[in-house]
């Protein structure tokens, strides 16, 4: 939510009991909104999905947005599916569902959604789960690479925030004794004042840490809409470009009550990428097959506005950077064996199910030791059309001049956390920070390293961090490899243990011919050229 300026000691509250009653509210916020908010303005025309729900009129169906005269103002809805046995659409019921559909047939939350959506002045709403055919692959894989015109066109996300299934629906019952925030009388600067004092992580778990916000799909959804309407177990919330409020602080939430960290933006979202990665990647998915496009519609927005080439969750530019993406966090629940994504390619960082930090907004590069000559994404092996669709593989091609055969081992009994981490290779040794990818790399074997750059991670603050790449040989084909964790060193030791000195006096010293890892047998490379008598190798990590 975009902060504000005021301080949490609010003066008046327009805290409503009822939450029905609050819709008054959140029409107002709306229709201030669309009148006022010139940052929160939609494209002229508006183009909507394939399909919605109409809702004005006394028959509830489902209906081809090409059979509509004109344009029109449609809303959405954020839900969890849960575990509740909802009414969805599928093949055998779509004609059924065009005729008519039953409210009886609808969960508590659709119920309360259409509720909201004709409280707000929609005639129209999308839900998902009613209006793409669930059972049919094609009909989701064409309307999910969609998602980003789908709420970018809408005019109001509803975001069922408290509700973890169908079952729960979106209001919830209110105890004014315990919600109204508490009244005080406070003298400053000598003047009496009637204070309230409200409960500073209100903003957290309403929006935050609510079930809704577990979903990994949600972040797309909040971020591409231009209005989210967030019932959260307390009050409602409201957030657009330009402002975010609640019941407690209806004309503006202080930015004391709301986390940095957590903040998701709806505008330059380029500069916000890592920060939106990293939220993105704590959130769960039903479907591991949708965790590259439950994002794509962020990344299409980011291209349209930048013009940047999206590679299966890292960028064109500055490329070689970010490809130095860490796991951060373990997700709790995770079985090891979940923990490698299928279908991804190991060098991004969509192939782990853990939270992980990206690299992007605040980094400079200071120095490289590799290039990047090629970057491909694929599916079913064939390189994609459209970057923003489904994939299933991808390759980068590097070419580099250091590449060292390498044993990780920690310096205390070898478990996940422990570092740092001892880099043993024939007649020296490295002390860094390594990092693995997941959990079947932790065992010491023998790896190769790849040096990657030295890079400013405050943009500028002289920070310098040393960064490598820890890579397995796939066992496919000469040179092929894939990313198993990072390795990272800071300037903290003595000279003769950074990163350039090592690579000095590994390779450029006259005696580097006897280092024996530097001595690369054929299967190591793809191809190798000299330029000024120094080797350059091409690999390639899938």
């Amino acid at each position: 939510m975009k902060p504000g300026s005021d301080h949490p000691l609010h003066k008046e509250s327009t805290y409503l009991e009822d939450g029905r009653k609050s819709m008054i509210l959140a029409r107002e916020w709306l229709r201030e909104c669309t009148r006022n908010h010139s940052t929160c303005s939609r494209r002229s025309k508006i183009v909507p999905p394939t399909r919605l729900l109409r809702i004005d009129k006394g028959k509830l169906h489902l209906c081809l947005s090409v059979d509509l005269e004109d344009c029109l103002d449609y809303a959405t809805l954020s839900h969890c599916w849960g575990d509740a046995n909802i009414l969805r659409l599928l093949s055998g019921n779509l004609s059924l569902l065009l005729e008519s559909i039953p409210y009886e047939d609808l969960s508590k939350t659709f119920g309360d959604a259409i509720e909201i959506a004709r409280d707000m002045g929609f005639s129209f709403l999308w839900i998902d789960t009613l209006c793409i055919i669930q059972d049919d692959s094609n009909d989701w894989q064409r309307e999910s690479v969609c998602m980003a015109m789908t709420y970018g066109m809408s005019s109001l996300n509803i975001a069922a925030s408290a509700a973890p299934d169908g079952n729960t629906g979106c209001f919830f019952p209110r105890d004014p004794t315990e919600l109204r925030p508490v009244k005080v009388i406070a003298n400053i600067n000598s003047k009496q004042m009637i204070l309230e004092l409200i409960d500073r992580d209100l903003v957290y778990i309403n929006i935050d840490r609510a079930p809704l916000s577990r979903r990994a799909w949600v972040v797309q959804e909040r971020v591409l809409a231009p209005r989210n309407l967030y019932f959260g177990v307390s009050q409602i919330f409201w957030e657009c470009a330009q402002k975010s409020a609640c019941e407690t602080f209806p004309d503006m939430i202080p930015a004391e009550l709301v986390s940095q960290d957590s903040y998701l933006p709806k505008r330059a979202l380029w500069h916000s990428w890592d920060r939106i990665a990293s939220t993105y990647s704590a959130g769960s998915l039903t479907y591991p097959r949708d965790k590259s496009i439950a994002i794509a519609g962020i990344a299409r927005r980011i291209h349209e506005e930048t013009g940047y080439t999206y590679l299966a969750g890292l960028w064109g530019n500055n490329l070689e950077s970010q490809l130095c993406w860490m796991v951060e966090t373990r997700k709790p629940n995770v079985h090891p064996h979940e923990l490698r994504v299928t279908d991804m390619p190991s060098w991004s960082w969509l192939a782990v199910n853990a939270i992980v930090k990206v690299s992007l907004s605040t980094v400079l590069t200071v120095k490289l030791y590799i290039e990047v000559m090629s970057a491909v994404v694929t599916l079913d092996g064939a390189p994609i059309l459209d970057p923003f669709g489904f994939f299933n593989g991808g390759a980068l091609t590097i070419d580099t001049k250091y590449l060292l055969s390498c044993k990780v081992q920690s310096t205390q009994p070898l478990s996940e956390d422990s570092w740092p981490k001892r880099v043993f290779f024939a007649h020296t040794e490295l002390v860094a920070l390594v990092n693995w990818d997941y959990q079947d790399c932790y065992d010491p074997c023998m790896l190769l390293l790849l040096p990657v750059g030295h890079f400013d991670q405050y943009g500028g603050q002289g920070r310098i961090l040393q960064e490598c790449i820890l890579l397995r040989p796939t066992g496919r084909e000469n040179g092929q490899y894939e990313r198993v964790g990072v390795l990272s060193v800071w300037p903290w030791s003595e000279p003769t243990d950074s990163l350039d000195t090592l690579l000095h006096d590994m390779f450029e010293t006259p005696d580097h011919s006897d280092c024996t890892e530097c001595i690369l047998s054929e299967q190591d490379y793809q191809s190798v050229r000299f330029d000024d008598e120094n080797a350059c190798y091409t690999i390639t990590i899938v």
